[in-house]
Formats: structure tokens, sequence, C-alpha cells
């Protein structure tokens, strides 16, 4: 495991700890698997670039040629946790043989959401959780918008 991630992590607007296996969001904290938290974990360090499907069941001692119902049972548990469950992905994409974190992701400190992400000059900090929350406000309006992943958006100063 990367170590910047052993700390803990944030996927979108939700907390991993690895070591205790927890998912936290605006829901509550759920506690999955190891093979779910590996895959996840698997994922996070490869976020944004395709992961091969027999390369993730590898990770957690599976054949894909025997196991793939059980990965795809995996995959479909963590995207129901991460409220994943709509037409347009927010956070994990499935294609034929491939998965995809496509979730921002935040690596190490800034996990727990109270580490300061940015301080303005006029005294203004906002801190991981806050800018979380800031930034998947925005995702949410430009979707409204017609604005999807791959979509190009200027932003004018």
């Amino acid at each position: 495991m990367d170590d910047r991630l052993k700390n803990g992590l944030r996927i979108g607007n939700f907390v991993v700890r690895p070591a205790t296996g927890e998912l936290t969001g605006a829901q509550g904290t759920r506690r999955l698997s190891a093979d779910r938290i590996s895959i996840l974990v698997a994922l996070a360090e490869n976020a944004g670039n395709p992961i091969a499907l027999s390369a993730l069941a590898e990770t957690i001692g599976l054949n894909i040629d025997q196991d793939r119902a059980i990965l795809d049972l995996h995959i479909a548990s963590l995207r129901e946790s991460l409220g994943d469950t709509g037409p347009s992905p927010r956070f994990i994409a499935v294609n034929d043989d491939e998965v995809t974190l496509i979730a921002p992701v935040v690596a190490g400190t800034g996990a727990d959401g109270e580490t300061l992400a940015v301080a303005e000059m006029d005294g203004d900090r906002v801190d991981f959780a806050e800018l979380s929350s800031l930034i998947d406000r925005t995702a949410g309006g430009l979707a409204a918008t017609g604005v999807r992943p791959g979509d190009r958006v200027a932003l004018m100063i």
C-alpha cells in the first residue's frame, strides 16, 4: 500500500480508513470487508487510470476466469456504498474489462477533513472537508447544466 494512504484518504466527500475498514460519508460510517477496502485502495492508488479487472482480482487473491462474479459483486457493493448507483458514475466507472476511480483522491493527513487545505490572503481558511463540499457543489452545479466527465470547462476570473 502507498505510504500516503496508510493514514487514510478522501475519495470525493468520503473518508476511507484502510486500517479499520471504515468508509465515512454524510450518511455515517460503514465497515467494509478487507477485500473491498483492498480494491478501493488499489483504485485510489491509480485514481484516474483504468485498472484491468484481472489485476484488480489479483489484489484480493481471485482468478478472474473463475471468480469474475465475486469481483463484480465487490465492485457493485463499493459503488453502492459510495452512493454511485445512477447511470452516470461519480466515483467508480466500470467498462468491459477495466475499472477506473474517477473521483478526486486526497491522501494522507488531509483525510481527516480538518487539515488546512487553503489559506487566503484575507485570512479565510478552508479545511479539506469544506473544500471537498465546495468541489461537490460546484461539480453538481456543472452536472446540472449538462457538463459530463471528460468535458472541458473554462474558468474566467
